[in-house]
């Protein structure tokens, strides 16, 4: 609505003409000029427009003469006030959702370096390269490869590197392993080191071993290690830069950009060596102070978790050492060590000696302390594990996992768990991939958080990128999907097509895997 005001404006008794006249077509203007009745041209007047509110119309129409009721007013500043708060309101909102979608970001980010959680999904992934390459170690990735060791076909062993965006075989390099033969077994290893120097060189050290099986006069069967290869191999073109020398009985791990590795002398000790890869000397040198007891040379290993190294004979034999070589506990300093079943880096689980048929116990040691406390079961060793219930301990039994308090061992939940049951840990949540059924579970209370039912699962193997649970799922027909659930509510994100005759889904490096009898198919 306009209303005209005009300041200084004649009486009543100097009657103007209307600027305008409803319907006659005109429109009032700023400035009018008139005639007076005497025939004298009427003086200019000026008028101002202004805009008038509503609520001062709606006053005037109900009480042009009277004061404005006290809602009236009340109304009025509602309207004046409501568009400020609308727009507090708003970028409070948005300042939130900002602040939601950082602490995401970052919690995504921290999983970088998580064994077995793949690259964000962000949707449906697509079906990239397939390879039928038999795979004999667990696949590593560096310098822009996959990199893993197979068999040759003389029955030796090889390592292949495979371009990682598009599988295509960028070299192959044999290692000096003998062949085997029907009585031997083949086994290998390959790590991801790096040398310093400007550039950096990006290696893989891989180990091939040789084993041969027999039995004595008690039909006890023995393994005896025949020979070992270690080889530096240049991760981008598959030259061997160093042939290391080993024992019969050698594991090989990382720890940083070093290469570890153990390995038991001819006199019975056990010797770990820290060393830069292509360095002529190393960097720290333990030898452990008494001979180790029988070595099943076959399962000598290394674990590093949270910088410290666990090596372990495969029997009741270990020792645990800080990433500077200091010795921190092992299994002589124990009255009752059983064999290694789990490791953390601060506690260490053996098999308890209170152990009976059908009911197992695990030993957990404390390994600053040196003190334990017996649990029920045997440890699941979750995977991948985000390390988010660092106060609980999950072991299995035949039908149920079990959690307990880390520091007491006492009891705090339960759950049914199928044998061949995936357990995983993310984000304080405790997700179990069972034939059929897959749950998360609060990892302090126990209380299910959410569950799918649907199809035979395959192989009970679940992959996750920190916002989806993936699993493939047989379906009657005979065809396999690929199923995403949201890790917070487990409502289903996407299903697409998995290749048929799909048996497992896993991990290589942070990329996703399915294999299909010889075929593995690597999604992105």
């Amino acid at each position: 609505m306009t209303r005209m005001t005009t300041p200084g404006a004649p009486q009543a008794d100097d009657p103007q003409p209307p600027v305008g006249t409803p319907g006659d077509g005109r429109r009032p203007s700023s400035t009018s000029r008139g005639s007076r009745p005497d025939g004298r041209p009427a003086r200019l007047v000026d008028v101002e427009l202004a805009e008038e509110d509503a609520t001062a119309a709606d006053e005037r129409t109900a009480a042009p003469h009277g004061p404005a009721q006290p809602e009236r007013r009340s109304a009025r500043l509602v309207r004046r006030w409501w568009r400020p708060v609308a727009i507090g309101l708003a970028v409070t909102l948005v300042t939130a959702s900002v602040i939601a979608a950082r602490r995401e970001s970052a919690r995504l980010a921290s999983l970088t370096n998580v064994d077995g959680v793949v690259a964000p999904l962000k949707g449906p992934p697509h079906a990239g390269w397939s390879t039928t390459t038999a795979v004999w170690s667990t696949p590593i990735e560096t310098a822009g490869r996959v990199v893993y060791a197979t068999q040759r076909a003389d029955g030796g062993m090889a390592v292949v590197a495979l371009d990682a965006r598009t599988g295509t075989e960028d070299w192959r390099t044999p290692l000096g392993a003998p062949a085997s033969d029907t009585s031997a077994s083949l086994t290998g290893t390959c790590v991801a080191v790096t040398a310093s120097g400007q550039p950096v060189r990006h290696l893989v050290a891989c180990l091939a071993g040789l084993f041969l099986f027999g039995g004595s006069a008690s039909d006890t069967p023995n393994v005896i290690a025949t020979s070992t290869d270690l080889e530096l191999i240049d991760a981008a073109s598959g030259v061997v830069v160093k042939d290391l020398p080993t024992a019969p009985a050698t594991a090989i791990g990382r720890i940083g950009p070093d290469l570890v590795r153990a390995e038991v002398t001819a006199d019975g000790h056990l010797r770990v060596v820290r060393t830069s890869p292509l360095s002529s000397t190393s960097r720290w040198t333990f030898t452990s102070p008494a001979a180790w007891a029988t070595v099943d040379a076959s399962n000598l290993g290394i674990s590093v978790v949270a910088g410290r190294i666990l090596v372990h004979g495969g029997a009741t034999a270990w020792s645990v050492l800080s990433a500077d070589g200091a010795a921190i506990r092992s299994s002589e300093q124990v009255a009752s060590s059983g064999r290694v079943s789990g490791f953390t880096g601060t506690q260490l689980f053996t098999e308890s000696p209170s152990s009976t048929a059908g009911a197992s116990r695990t030993e957990v040691l404390d390994l600053g302390t040196g003190t334990s406390f017996t649990v029920e079961g045997y440890p699941t060793g979750p995977f991948p594990d985000d390390g988010s219930l660092p106060d609980v301990i999950l072991t299995q039994t035949g039908a149920a996992l079990l959690a307990s308090d880390a520091a007491t061992g006492a009891h705090r939940w339960s759950t049914p768990l199928s044998n061949g049951g995936q357990v995983m840990v993310i984000d304080e949540r405790v997700v179990i991939d069972d034939p059929n059924s897959l749950r998360a579970i609060d990892g302090r209370s126990g209380s299910v958080t959410w569950e799918q039912h649907g199809a035979t699962r395959v192989d009970h193997s679940a992959v996750t990128d920190g916002s989806v649970v993936v699993c493939v799922v047989s379906k009657p027909d005979g065809t396999v999907d690929m199923t995403a659930y949201g890790l917070t509510d487990g409502v289903p994100r996407w299903t697409i097509a998995a290749p048929s005759l799909t048996r497992t889904l896993t991990t290589m490096g942070r990329r996703l895997v399915t294999v299909a009898e010889d075929r593995l198919t690597v999604w992105g």
